[in-house]
């Protein structure tokens, strides 16, 4: 009901609403209600219940690498392809069904779209999947293979392994490994690593790169919010009988129903 009062009009009239700020009078169309269908409550009940968490505790565990120097949407696309990968493998029983490649869409995620990683790294540790174990081959670094910010002659290249237990909802992880750079110096030869694959586990290979300049005898870090290349480098889900792995395993607050093999 609309009522005017002189020379003023409030309230709602033929889906409109009247309203005043201060001597004008406001007129916009009357918000419908939306009504859930039980498809939609079923796709929020899905989002709220395992993709955001889901998403949220990989985050968490890749704070070492990220360091929280991420845009202010890195949350949203993260969200947004745990969806597409949850959706797409999820039976009609409720259940996640996933094969080796369905994590895939992870690779290449980058925390920071204002500096993307491969903007600065330009040639990534090459990874091999094996059925029980995989590698990582850290390549020789040469002066052209990393592209340094203006002013800055150091760097320093951090790697991350983690495992994500997704149906016991447990997460364990490699001890960070770092390598020195100077700018216009080739870097030592290349390293190889092999891991354990363990079973029924993600496992997620994340990296960074940190600039450091000297100013007044001190050193000073170049990244920031709005420069961080971080990004994930490869995502791997081992869907066959493995190896148990490591005892060290951390729990996280959620669980996924995975398809009984």
């Amino acid at each position: 009901m609309a009522i005017f009062y002189g020379k003023n009009i409030k309230g709602s009239l033929a889906g409109m609403v009247f309203s005043q700020v201060g001597d004008i009078t406001v007129v916009r169309s009357k918000p419908e209600e939306v009504k859930q269908t039980a498809a939609t409550k079923r796709a929020a009940a899905i989002f709220g219940k395992y993709i955001s968490p889901f998403a949220r505790v990989v985050r968490t565990a890749l704070t070492p690498i990220h360091n929280r120097w991420y845009d202010l949407k890195m949350a949203n696309r993260m969200n947004s392809q745990i969806s597409t990968i949850l959706y797409q493998h999820r039976q009609a029983d409720g259940t996640f069904l996933f094969s080796n490649q369905s994590f895939d869409r992870l690779n290449g995620f980058n925390f920071n779209a204002g500096s993307l990683l491969e903007d600065s790294l330009l040639k990534f540790p090459a990874i091999t999947w094996g059925d029980q174990k995989f590698s990582i081959m850290v390549p020789q670094y040469l002066i052209k293979d990393i592209r340094y910010p203006l002013g800055f002659s150091h760097s320093q290249l951090n790697i991350r392994v983690d495992y994500f237990n997704l149906e016991k909802g447990t997460h364990s992880f490699s001890d960070l490994s770092s390598y020195d750079f100077i700018r216009y110096v080739d870097g030592p030869t290349g390293e190889n690593f092999e891991f354990d694959f363990p079973a029924r586990c993600l496992v997620i290979i994340s990296a960074s790169v940190l600039f450091v300049g000297n100013h007044s005898s001190s050193s000073v870090i170049f990244n920031s919010k709005a420069f961080h290349p971080a990004g994930i480098i490869g995502a791997r889900y081992h869907h066959a009988p493995g190896k148990k792995g490591s005892d060290k395993w951390g729990r996280y607050s959620l669980k996924l129903p995975l398809t009984s093999a």
